[in-house]
């Protein structure tokens, strides 16, 4: 008996011992602070050796890629490595928020128009220096165009109203509404959704229509020599039965 408790105990302590000796050699391998990276990798095609480097477009979830590469004498846009129709000139692609979606603009002889999903809309004489936006949640899009000495807005292949300029453009939080600044005969307002706002002498350069919510936003504008901040609230009045 003696000897079995004996054994017994020379085996807890041999097991005790390599515990101990594992234990050493994975803090050996494994100093405190540090740490081990796992890491995965996945393949968003072939660098195009003719790809024209500045048109180099990423998604926001960094799965996706759009670039412009030369076609002959025309040039054509690359989408994860799925070539596109052929233009003559084209200009910045953009990816939706959710990164599901891509537009660009796309010149056509002395014409440009913008491509939405692979979809042509109208022709007009230009884009808006703005380019193409999405909306937050990526369903709506818009962008400026010009048409014989105007411009005007084009929200989901609808045109808006004609002005003599067009800047700002921006979506509300949730993508309801749309506002921008236009001028004509050189006074300046905000538009929302196709209702014009009140007049000024113009806006500040550099400032921007930012939206708080999704009803109230705020501009810069100035009137004579006065500086103004111009708070406004969208307000859907109830209908007189």
């Amino acid at each position: 008996m003696r000897r079995k408790r004996l054994l017994f105990a020379l085996g807890f302590v041999c097991a005790a011992g390599l515990l101990v000796l594992c234990l050493i050699a994975v803090f050996r391998l494994v100093r405190p602070g540090e740490i081990k990276l796992l890491t995965r990798e996945l393949s968003l095609g072939k660098r195009d050796p003719g790809m024209i480097g500045e048109t180099f477009a990423v998604s926001p979830d960094s799965k996706r890629v759009a670039y412009v590469a030369p076609h002959g004498d025309k040039r054509l846009v690359v989408v994860d490595g799925v070539e596109g129709k052929e233009y003559d000139d084209w200009a910045a692609a953009v990816f939706s928020p959710d990164s599901k979606r891509l537009a660009y603009a796309a010149q056509r002889g002395d014409k440009w128009l913008v491509v939405v999903d692979g979809v042509e809309g109208k022709e007009c004489d230009g884009i808006g220096a703005r380019g193409v936006i999405f909306s937050p949640e990526s369903k709506r899009v818009a962008y400026g165009a010009k048409r014989g000495g105007k411009l005007l807005v084009v929200m989901d292949g609808a045109e808006g109203k004609e002005y003599d300029g067009i800047a700002n453009l921006a979506f509300s939080p949730g993508g309801k509404r749309v506002a921008y600044a236009a001028v004509r005969a050189d006074r300046w307002f905000v538009v929302v959704d196709g209702v014009e706002g009140k007049e000024y002498d113009g806006f500040l350069e550099g400032s921007r229509l930012v939206f708080d919510s999704p009803k109230q936003f705020h501009t810069l504008a100035r009137r004579g020599d006065e500086i103004l901040r111009v708070e406004a609230e969208i307000v859907t009045p109830w209908l007189n039965l």
